[in-house]
């Protein structure tokens, strides 16, 4: 109505040779679009800038800090990262063990659980946190155990004279935990890093869409059904708003890229750095050198990028005077649930005595985590150690409290909880487990499993 109001006033001007009036309209016009853009650009903080996006993450709080004198800790949790995919990543490249300087991969480990929510409280708060422990708690809810096993280790991080930078690991109140950093899934001004990752952040206002609609209600009735296309004039904006699903997904894979360009060493503190990654879960995908996304690959492929991602970070440690004094942890809260890839199991299978009715082929995989461990001013190529482990060990291994990387041990008894994920987790006080297995010093010989009922 205001368009057509308009229409009809600049007609009636013109026939009454007002042309004068017209011209000055347009100009008080055109000064007051170019006043509110103005206006508008200051106010957004992007009118004027006196550093560049990098300089702004470098000093700001979106960094990694490492200190060259002090010891620096840092913990990666890739979810879902099969141990046994470390045989065959190290077979396809054998470069991974020189790059991998004084680590050891624990091949023997075993998970205490074969999902997130009742692994999670133990590989970050140590024994106290299996769930049969946890559940003789009957008053607190699973994400407030999981919250409460997390704020254990900060404290024990702080009470030790460390910082803690960390991104959000599941399960948890992040609020009540009390992190000196928290590094977001992502950050915009993280996008500057584009020429070095080729990252490409779709941001699309469907200004074509609005054009495209523009046109099809101006167009005369004759030509509607050939602008219209059956649909095919609204490509673009389909297309795009894949592109943006993409772009937001690609994030979680260009973080672990990123870390060499968010690192610093200018910091005089000891440093706790927690990181959880979501990569290596399924959907199984992976983001190549160029920032180009590529979906439904298999969990081999996911592990093993991950992996040689991360050796980039470790290249930058090294160069930067930081890697001797860092111990690094890659843990995983549990193995591959091999159902859920449409293909063949991708790992070696060493497993001997073996019984379905025992323990099934799917459990003892899915039981089987990651575990590398760097110590510090440790040399040499990767090594592979066969000593009996659990993810739960690593709150141990951190602050080397008991720490069965450094001991000689003889025999072990260690608990495995065949758990199920339930979305109840702020109501339910009890884990979701029908029964566990007590497995003694070798995960690979099934006769070592014992199976014993949920209490």
């Amino acid at each position: 109505m205001l368009i057509l109001s308009s229409f009809f006033i600049f007609v009636w001007l013109l026939k009454r040779k007002k042309s004068t009036y017209i011209v000055y309209s347009l100009i008080v016009l055109n000064i007051v679009v170019a006043t509110q853009s103005i206006v508008k650009s200051i106010s957004s903080d992007k009118f004027f800038s006196s550093k560049n996006q990098v300089e702004r993450v470098i000093e700001g709080e979106l960094i990694i800090n490492f200190s060259k004198t002090k010891k620096n800790i840092i913990l990666l949790m890739p979810d879902m990262f099969q141990g046994l995919a470390m045989e065959t990543i190290i077979e396809d490249n054998p470069n991974i063990v020189n790059e991998y300087t004084g680590f050891k991969w624990y091949r023997n480990t075993l998970s205490v659980s074969r999902v997130t929510n009742s692994t999670m409280p133990a590989l970050i708060g140590g024994f106290d946190f299996v769930p049969n422990v946890l559940d003789k708690d009957t008053v607190h809810t699973i994400r407030q155990k999981m919250t409460t096993a997390m704020k254990s280790l900060i404290d024990k991080a702080h009470n030790n004279g460390f910082a803690v930078t960390m991104n959000k690991f599941p399960y948890t109140n992040i609020e009540e935990i009390g992190y000196d950093i928290l590094l977001p899934r992502w950050n915009k001004e993280w996008d500057s890093y584009n020429y070095e990752l080729g990252i490409n952040s779709v941001k699309s206002d469907n200004s074509e869409l609005i054009i495209e609609t523009a046109l099809l209600y101006c167009v005369p009735l004759v030509l509607k059904s050939l602008v219209y296309n059956e649909g095919s004039w609204l490509k673009s904006y389909f297309v795009k708003q894949e592109m943006h699903e993409n772009s937001w997904m690609a994030n979680s894979y260009n973080f672990l890229r990123l870390l060499p360009h968010i690192s610093t060493t200018q910091n005089d503190q000891a440093n706790l750095i927690l990181l959880y990654s979501f990569n290596t879960h399924f959907p199984w995908n992976y983001v190549d050198n160029t920032g180009e996304l590529h979906t439904n690959v298999s969990p081999l492929t996911t592990n093993r990028w991950t992996i040689e991602t991360f050796a980039h970070w470790v290249k930058w440690m090294k160069k930067n005077g930081v890697y001797d004094n860092t111990k690094i942890i890659i843990v995983s809260d549990h193995g591959v649930p091999w159902h859920r890839y449409d293909g063949e199991i991708e790992v070696n299978f060493p497993f001997i005595n073996t019984n379905e009715e025992k323990v099934s082929q799917e459990h003892l995989l899915s039981l089987n985590p990651l575990l590398l461990v760097k110590d510090f001013n440790e040399k040499g190529d990767m090594l592979i150690d066969n000593r009996f482990m659990s993810n739960a060990d690593v709150n141990s291994i951190m602050f080397d409290e008991i720490n069965p990387t450094n001991d000689s041990i003889v025999s072990r008894t260690l608990p495995a909880f065949i758990a199920w994920w339930a979305e109840s987790i702020d109501k339910s006080k009890k884990f979701s487990y029908s029964y566990w297995y007590k497995v003694k010093d070798n995960v690979f010989d099934a006769d070592n499993w014992t199976r014993l009922d949920k209490e």
